[in-house]
């Protein structure tokens, strides 16, 4: 299973890594298991969950994830765990995606 761990930075470290994870998991359909996912759920920042789930793990690192998003298809699960993803190229997508998601996460601050 596919998953993103609590124990490798606080939250902001974890927002990010688990965007970066659900840009693949999105991509692929993949079962994800987010670390914080209801805390970053409350702030109003949705993160896909699929329902594909494989035998094989692979590891994504800084220096492997848009290799790894790129593909045209994927045949294992993804552990995100050994990199934090802030280098400028992902920081890109990740702020877009934000920005892409401002109106709902502005309404879940309001309620």
């Amino acid at each position: 299973m596919s998953f993103t761990t609590e124990h490798n930075g606080r939250l902001c470290n974890q927002i990010i890594r688990n965007i970066a994870a659900n840009f693949i998991a999105e991509k692929f359909d993949l079962h994800i298991l987010y670390s914080s996912q209801d805390r970053i759920n409350r702030l109003g920042i949705p993160l896909f969950c699929g329902s594909k789930k494989y035998n094989n793990t692979i590891n994504v690192v800084d220096s492997n994830y848009f290799e790894v998003l790129n593909k045209s298809e994927l045949y294992s699960n993804v552990n995100l765990n050994e990199d934090y993803f802030q280098f400028k190229e992902i920081m890109v997508i990740i702020c877009d995606y934000l920005r892409s998601k401002k109106e709902y996460i502005i309404e879940k601050k309001t309620i």
